[in-house]
């Protein structure tokens, strides 16, 4: 039970001498001026403007449910995540299926060959080799005798053959000199020209060097040119006295 009064015209508790409506839950701002005394005054609903009553009579309006308003979406959020993440899982099953329906033919195929290539080999290898038997024969000949003489071994005697002398493929035995040999004047000749020149002079072995002094190796003679030479022309040399200074054709030289 409710110790609230029922509604209707009160006294006014900030005022006691006027009335104050009172809509059964609240104070509302309705007031008129009433006679003195406790208890209900007198019904004045009808001077009230109409939209004042409705307002008065009208219960306080519910509050409505925050949750309710927050809750709803997150709810729809995870319906379609959950759906999302179904159907996914559906599309993959899907492929693998397909993908292993493709690849299931080649691995038969496979396993046929196989099981073919095992059984050729077991036929193959469980057949038991051919034998032909032949007739045992037996000998009885005596064994041949064979007299070898002894080898006789003639040696010739021994004749001292005189030393042979040979030379490089291309060249020539020099003619016999009665003198020494003499330097000839090779400067500005082709590297190649020059040692000709010295070997006709006599002289098969000479020595050629980089006249730039970047110590290069004279590997093709033809490419270079003499510029310089020791010893001077007219000076009598033996095998390796002569030395040839070349640079390569094109490279600045007196030349």
């Amino acid at each position: 039970m409710s110790d609230q009064p029922p509604a209707g015209w009160h006294p006014d508790p900030d005022d006691s001498s006027r009335q104050r409506y009172w809509d059964g839950a609240a104070w509302t701002e309705h007031r008129s001026p009433g006679a003195e005394g406790t208890g209900p005054g007198p019904d004045r609903t009808s001077e009230l403007p109409l939209a004042a009553f409705a307002t008065a009579t009208q219960p306080p309006p519910k509050k409505k449910n925050a949750l309710l308003y927050v809750g709803i979406p997150i709810a729809a959020c995870l319906v379609l995540l959950l759906l999302a993440v179904v159907v996914g899982a559906i599309a993959d099953s899907g492929r693998d299926e397909d993908r292993t329906s493709s690849e299931r033919p080649v691995v038969e195929r496979s396993s046929t060959t196989v099981a073919a290539t095992t059984e050729a080999l077991t036929s193959s290898t469980t057949q038991p080799p051919a034998t032909t038997s032949e007739p045992a024969t037996t000998s009885t000949l005596p064994p041949p005798t064979t007299t070898v003489p002894p080898p006789t071994t003639t040696v010739p005697p021994t004749t001292s053959a005189p030393p042979v002398t040979t030379f490089p493929p291309g060249t020539t035995a020099p003619p016999p000199t009665a003198g020494p040999s003499l330097m000839p004047d090779v400067v500005c000749l082709n590297l190649q020209l020059a040692q000709d020149t010295i070997q006709a002079a006599g002289v098969f072995f000479s020595r050629s060097e980089d006249a730039t002094g970047q110590g290069r190796f004279q590997v093709l003679d033809s490419n270079w040119i003499v510029v310089g030479q020791t010893p001077v022309p007219g000076t009598p040399i033996g095998e390796g006295d002569a030395l040839l200074a070349a640079v390569k054709i094109g490279e600045p030289s007196p030349c």
